[in-house]
């Protein structure tokens, strides 16, 4: 259903991802994560991903790492990290995200730690149709943490530079060039830092990969929201 939206071809390595979700937490407390990392999903196909994802109220880790994400998907990536209640970590790390992509992730982690309310539109039971209170929401919504290593933000941490983009990287914006000046990254990343929520990691390798055999065993109960998942983003 979302690639059908969005005008996507449905990406083989994510279909066989959403099939492979691993359980994670506790039996109390059971909570799904899935690695997309390496899909090159781009950013068409991330908000393909992570409209299915919505569906998926234990989804708690979700790894986009390295699948050539750049701003368009920026927004998106944005809302969902304001908005969905079970999320605690979330891989960005090695795509092309910089300073307008920055600015949306600043603006959800603001909006998901209180600091604007959401709409009542958004507000939302991901379980069914009534509409959550605004104290529901907040309430039901968990700590995250962005892993921003390899973006155009990690500077000097976990990037490939000791300092901010500069040159013709900015020079070439015109009128709006302060705005992408090395101060201005600067000043972008110290509001990152004062949310206390990023973090500047390289991707954790991915085991074991899609190719490797794997022997069939019934999945638990706290991974058919991840079928679920599978099945609204394939139409089936």
């Amino acid at each position: 259903h979302s690639c059908r939206e969005w005008q996507v071809k449905p990406n083989s390595q994510a279909l066989v991802r959403f099939g492979s979700a691993e359980a994670i937490g506790c039996r109390s407390s059971p909570a799904n994560g899935y690695d997309f990392s390496t899909c090159h999903l781009g950013d068409r196909g991330a908000i393909c991903v992570l409209h299915a994802l919505a569906h998926d109220p234990r989804c708690s880790s979700l790894s986009l790492a390295a699948c050539g994400l750049r701003r368009a998907s920026a927004p998106s990536i944005g809302v969902f990290i304001e908005m969905h209640p079970g999320l605690s970590h979330l891989d960005l790390s090695q795509n092309n995200l910089s300073y307008d992509s920055g600015e949306s992730l600043l603006e959800g982690l603001r909006k998901r730690a209180g600091d604007e309310k959401p709409t009542a539109e958004a507000a939302t039971d991901m379980r069914g149709s009534r509409r959550l209170t605004t104290k529901e929401v907040f309430q039901a919504r968990a700590a995250v943490s962005v892993n921003l290593g390899g973006t155009a933000l990690a500077w000097d941490r976990a990037g490939l530079t000791v300092g901010p983009p500069a040159g013709s990287l900015w020079t070439s914006h015109g009128f709006r060039s302060a705005r992408f000046a090395p101060s201005g990254y600067e000043k972008l990343r110290g509001q990152l830092d004062e949310t206390q929520r990023v973090v500047y990691e390289r991707p954790r390798s991915r085991t074991p990969s899609p190719s490797t055999p794997r022997t069939k065993k019934k999945k638990p109960a706290c991974q058919r929201q991840g079928a679920a998942a599978y099945a609204f983003l394939s139409g089936s």
